[in-house]
């Protein structure tokens, strides 16, 4: 039985309409976010990235159900991206520049 089954199993109440948890990544654009968000999406989770740039190395449907290209220090955009979820990461920085 993979974790996420065993997760749902002891918290029903988590899985969306369509069985599946909800997560939103904010931040999922980037390296670590989109890797994550990768696992995750399979795994099962249904996974909602947002970052204010694209992932250069993956196609948003490699690493998450939805992206959202917005920002999140707009406290609407962040609403919009965490409706519904049951986990929320927020990975999500200005790194300027490494």
């Amino acid at each position: 039985m993979s974790s996420i089954a065993e997760h749902l199993k002891k918290y029903p109440e988590e899985a969306g309409p369509d069985g599946k948890i909800r997560v939103s990544i904010g931040g999922g654009a980037g390296f670590i976010g989109s890797h994550i968000a990768k696992n995750l999406m399979e795994q099962g989770c249904y996974v909602i990235c947002s970052d204010w740039v694209d992932n250069e190395f993956m196609k948003p449907e490699e690493f998450c159900n939805e992206f959202h290209k917005l920002d999140l220090r707009i406290l609407d955009n962040c609403l919009k991206v965490t409706e519904n979820c049951s986990h929320v990461y927020n990975l999500a920085a200005d790194m300027g520049g490494m």
